[in-house]
């Protein structure tokens, strides 16, 4: 199960990680066709699912922890 979570925090970073590289494109000059505020809402959402994530992570298998590694 912690390597679920460890993939889906890395899922994350990536989602965001595309949502402001296709921003960053559609800003350039060659441009990209893609909704400037929808690659807004997309790295939003994809942080707020990271932060969600990573209290999960911390609470289930962090030092604190009640979850055990396996």
């Amino acid at each position: 199960a912690m390597g679920i979570t460890l993939l889906q925090i890395v899922q994350m970073f990536v989602g965001i990680a595309v949502a402001l590289a296709a921003q960053g494109w559609r800003m350039s000059a060659s441009g990209c066709d893609s909704c400037g505020l929808g690659n807004v809402l997309g790295a939003a959402m994809y942080g707020s699912y990271l932060v969600l994530f990573a209290r999960f992570f911390l609470d289930s298998y962090g030092s604190g922890g009640k979850g055990k590694m396996e």
